[in-house]
């Protein structure tokens, strides 16, 4: 069902008719929903607790729920149902992906892991691979530039990540997952606490034999399986030291080994290829109330990132990479009559390093003074950021948002925000040697987003049309300087514009509850001098699930859909839909079974050139969570 590909969009005034009948016939159907239980409260566009409905800023909420129900999908995977959100990969769970928010690359849209950057030092990106989706709490996904407050890296969006925590009372729980291409999963944990202390432990394997990620096609095809293994825990530990005083800690480690394909051998037979991959996160937290309205927390946080990869035939390629991070914090939070103010300063630390690429810089830091401003009064809701970063390779850089929403009437709502952003180039762009690729010239991107929405909601059922125009000059890319020759270097600029369409609807009758939701985009990114679509993102592309909950067993049925792109000039990836369904039974009050069936149709499909993505695949899990008295 490639029903993208029937529909002709065009730029400007054709894009906004086409958006309109989109809406106009989703407002009249029971096609959309979100499940219960989000949480009216996050934390991530204002960097202070703020509820839902009172933000401007666009936001999606990933909750524990749906992260069971992804069991055998990765990080990435998921993110792709949230609007405005694709994803590209390099094979299947485990390998190389790549998201673009609103069209963004990797290295624009930034990954914070419970408040504390993660984006790799040496390329820029996440790894998001690396992170273990069991040991995943909630997602929050904000879509827009929010440099003023996260600064480098988040000029299209910031996806925040909330590992497991503690609760009052005792709450054990465990998994078994099995599935196709021979995936396993086990995890278990505890969390619990009282008034005083909370604490919270969990651990995973998980991995799979896999397929192989390559074609044919590819020169570095190789007919055997690349599959993976992963082991992970976290742990979480709250003390309250007295009523206005509390130190909170977590961390969070995963080790796990991912297999590749290496490619013709220069000599002898072809051999696999493998990335020894670590990821850890660790933190402390001291957060006092001085005075009634005066939150103050002081925070210590260290992440590490490594690929330690082994390429048999190639010895000019692999090696070990390394990007370790420290943050220094002081934020507080001030509580005024009809806003919520933000004060914080911070210092992070950068260090690199790689045994096969010997860079000329190895650090660098960065100290900022963030300033945030977020409030409501009547129908009006507002907020300002602003962002001045010292870097001790570019200088000063200061970045800004303003926006401001309006109720006109009591379940519409309407918001316009402006903001700007500021990306400095990675250690990799700047120094990396092999191929002579590095360019220490390289300048900072920076961009200016202009976005209006227009929103609807009742009772929990809502809908979201989402204009935006994204700008960003100096952008990054690999320019060809010879013929054997790609160095990094800067273009123009590139403009990401398009429209988002997002909805949520669910209803009970009969003790049923039915629901349903997706998203719908537009989405226009291209090189402001050539014209050239950017590689990798489909100019239209849909989200779509929904499902019926009846007491003890559920029923849901998902659809992803694009109409393909390119991967550069010649290289055209088809488009695809790609339907699931799954089905839950709650065995007893404590134990629940799963069975979850992806690309039911096993259609064979591309998001990079020439790299296999999963056919149809299925997956049974069984689940305990004692419920409380």
């Amino acid at each position: 069902m490639l029903f993208l590909n029937s529909v002709r969009v065009a730029p400007g005034a054709r894009s906004a008719l086409a958006v309109a009948c989109g809406l106009a016939l989703l407002s009249g159907s029971a096609a959309w929903a979100e499940d219960d239980g989000l949480p009216t409260v996050v934390v991530t566009p204002t960097r202070v607790p703020t509820r839902v409905s009172a933000l401007v800023a666009d936001v999606t909420v990933i909750d524990r729920t749906q992260i069971e129900q992804a069991r055998g999908k990765s990080v990435a995977s998921l993110l792709s149902f949230a609007p405005g959100v694709q994803i590209s990969s390099t094979g299947g769970e485990g390998q190389s992906s790549s998201v673009y928010v609103r069209g963004g690359s990797s290295v624009q849209a930034l990954l914070v892991i419970d408040g504390v950057p993660y984006n790799s030092g040496t390329s820029g990106a996440p790894s998001l691979e690396s992170i273990p989706l069991d040991e995943v709490d909630r997602i929050e996904v904000v879509r827009g530039p929010m440099a003023a407050l996260y600064g480098s890296g988040a000029a299209t969006g910031v996806v925040q990540i909330f590992t497991r925590k503690g609760r009052t009372g005792f709450s054990p729980t465990a998994s078994v997952a099995v599935g196709s291409d021979r995936y396993f999963s086990v995890a278990s944990g505890v969390s619990g606490g009282d008034d005083r202390v909370t604490y919270s432990v969990h651990a995973s394997t998980a991995g799979a034999s896999g397929f192989s990620a390559t074609n044919e096609r590819n020169y570095y095809y190789n007919a055997d399986r690349d599959g993976y293994t992963q082991r992970a825990v976290t742990a979480r530990l709250g003390l309250k030291l007295n009523k206005d005083w509390r130190a909170d800690g977590n961390f969070m480690s995963s080790k796990g080994v991912v297999h590749f394909d290496d490619g013709h051998a220069f000599s002898g037979p072809t051999v696999d290829a493998n990335s020894d991959q670590s990821a850890s996160v660790a933190g402390l937290a001291l957060t006092g109330q001085i005075g009634s309205e005066w939150r103050t927390t002081l925070r210590v946080a260290r992440t590490e990132d490594v690929s330690d990869t082994t390429v048999f035939n190639d010895p000019d390629f692999g090696g070990r990479f390394a990007t370790n991070q420290v943050l220094l914090a002081w934020e507080n939070q001030f509580s005024l009559p009809m806003a919520q103010a933000l004060v914080a300063v911070e210092q992070l630390q950068q260090d690199v390093g790689g045994t096969s690429a010997a860079f000329a810089v190895t650090s660098r830091s960065i100290r900022s003074l963030i300033l945030g401003l977020n409030g409501s009064v009547g129908d009006s809701d507002w907020q300002v950021s602003a962002r001045q970063d010292n870097n001790s390779q570019f200088g000063n850089e200061a970045t800004g948002a303003l926006g401001y929403g309006y109720k006109f009437l009591p379940q519409w709502k309407a918001t316009a925000s402006i903001g700007s952003s500021f990306i400095a180039p990675s250690f990799n762009d700047l120094y990396y040697p092999q191929y002579d690729y590095g360019n220490p010239n390289l300048r900072p991107q920076q961009g200016v987003n202009k976005e209006l929405s227009l929103g609807w909601a009742d009772q929990g059922d809502e809908l979201k049309l989402v204009r935006y125009d994204n700008r960003i000059r100096d952008y990054i890319q690999a320019t060809q300087v010879s013929e054997t020759v790609w160095r990094a270097g800067n273009v123009n600029g590139v403009r990401l514009s398009g429209w988002t369409l997002s909805g949520a609807w669910s209803e009970v009758v009969d003790a049923k509850r039915f629901y349903a939701s997706g998203s719908l985009d537009w989405l226009d990114a291209h090189d402001v001098d050539t014209d050239l679509k950017l590689a990798r993102r489909a100019t239209r592309s849909a989200a779509l699930r929904g499902g019926v909950e009846m007491g003890a067993v559920s029923y849901e049925v998902s659809v992803r859909s694009n109409n393909g792109s390119n991967d550069g000039s010649s290289k055209h990836l088809a488009g695809y839909s790609l339907w699931g369904a799954s089905v839950g039974w709650s065995v007893s009050r404590d134990w629940k079974l799963a069975l979850r069936a992806d690309n039911i149709g096993n259609h064979a499909y591309q998001s990079a050139w020439n790299f296999n993505q999963p056919l149809s695949r299925y997956f049974l899990t069984l689940s305990y969570s004692p419920k409380a008295n």
